[in-house]
């Protein structure tokens, strides 16, 4: 009962559920959506000197991706990779584009080319543990635990890792990995006692 309830209190520092505090007029146009627009503008700007700019090509996208035009994101990418196709990172980003646009099989393809390109690509790790454990099928599985610990052996402060590694680890139905995973979670709570007192324990 406590795990389950470790688990609901991280999510929640991650995803606040209540009402955001009004913003300032400051603070409006400051928001990640108002940075990617900016960065939107002059990329385009950019482009129209340089229109075969693969990096800012690549810097469009990632703020058209913030801006969920996931459409125009696939295209800026999809140039970046003819004019530099073995850049892991275009083909990383080009990967989760493929699967917001629901091409699943293409993006989990376009992750394992990146990796081709450069095996310690934190993003590619990532994303292909991740499309490999919500395609369902069993026999990815492992596959899906070995990218996601490369992932947390790259960067081991990205704890949304973790929560992917757990879910992997139960499906696969190793409960002292999966609770090995809740451990490290757990301690990034405040404090055990706080929570163990909202627990009602």
């Amino acid at each position: 009962m406590f795990f389950a309830f470790t688990i609901q209190m991280l999510a929640q520092t991650q995803t606040p559920t209540s009402p955001p505090a009004p913003k300032t007029h400051v603070e409006r146009f400051s928001t990640p959506e108002a940075r990617a627009a900016k960065i939107e503008r002059e990329t385009s700007e950019k482009l129209k000197i340089n229109p075969d700019d693969a990096e800012i090509l690549n810097n469009r996208a990632l703020a058209r991706i913030r801006l969920q035009r996931f459409s125009d994101a696939y295209a800026d990418l999809k140039r970046a990779i003819e004019l530099s196709p073995k850049n892991a990172e275009y083909l990383a980003n080009y990967g989760y584009v493929l699967w917001k646009l629901g091409r699943g099989n293409e993006a989990i393809d376009a992750e394992r080319e990146a990796l081709k390109y450069d095996e310690k690509n934190y993003t590619a790790n990532y994303q292909l543990g991740r499309f490999l454990l919500r395609t369902g099928d069993k026999k990815y599985l492992e596959e899906s635990a070995a990218r996601l610990r490369k992932a947390l052996e790259i960067d081991p402060r990205q704890y949304e890792v973790r929560f992917e590694l757990l879910a992997v680890y139960r499906e696969l139905g190793n409960t002292a990995l999966a609770l090995g995973q809740l451990d490290i979670l757990q301690a990034a709570l405040p404090s055990r006692s706080s929570t163990e007192k909202w627990a009602g324990r």
